[in-house]
């Protein structure tokens, strides 16, 4: 288990720079756009990826909280039920946080691998 919650700290700490990246990436884009479609979409990229800070906050405080509790138990105790759902719930929300993140960033380096200036608004 503490292998697993290392490995997920680990992702989300990765998310939260590539989530910065992908950020002063927009801003490069939008410094480099003209034209109100490419506004829309840099809003609409800016807006998802303020969605995305506030994922990996409510993440790593779910992770934290976890930890807090498993570590508060002696090593001859038998992890409680609620930890075992709360540690099924966490592996469960990590991967669809994850699956959803790397759509986004797909979907976003995809229109900045066009000409910026024609980057049209995400369906």
């Amino acid at each position: 288990m503490e292998q697993e919650h290392d490995a997920w700290q680990r992702s989300i700490a990765f998310r939260k720079q590539e989530n910065a990246l992908l950020k002063y990436r927009l801003s490069d884009m939008v410094d480099s756009s003209e034209g109100d479609r490419s506004l829309q979409t840099a809003e609409y990229f800016h807006n998802e990826f303020l969605l995305q800070d506030e994922r990996i906050r409510r993440i790593a405080g779910d992770l934290s909280a976890f930890w807090d509790q498993f570590g508060s138990l002696l090593p001859e105790m038998q992890l409680p039920e609620n930890l075992i759902l709360m540690h099924e719930q966490l592996r469960a929300d990590i991967l669809k946080f994850e699956q959803e993140f790397s759509a986004m960033s797909n979907s976003f380096n995809r229109r900045m691998a066009g000409n910026s200036s024609s980057i049209s608004h995400p369906e």
